[in-house]
């Protein structure tokens, strides 16, 4: 996360933002303890791709907090 602020910083931006699987509870509370807000859940896609899993779709998780 520290690589990760700094490359915000050198960007000129002011707020970091991840997202992870909202099924991923670990992650989200990870991105929880590091300061990161929750600033909601979106529909992540679906795919039709045997590969991916025929007929999967899933939600994302949008976090973020200032650097």
């Amino acid at each position: 996360l520290s690589w990760a602020d700094e490359q915000v910083v050198t960007a000129g931006r002011r707020l970091l933002r991840l997202d992870c699987l909202a099924e991923s509870s670990s992650l989200g509370a990870y991105y929880r303890a590091a300061g990161f807000e929750h600033q909601g859940d979106v529909d992540g896609g679906y795919s039709d791709t045997p590969s991916e899993g025929e007929g999967t779709s899933w939600t994302v998780s949008l976090y973020q907090r200032p650097v």
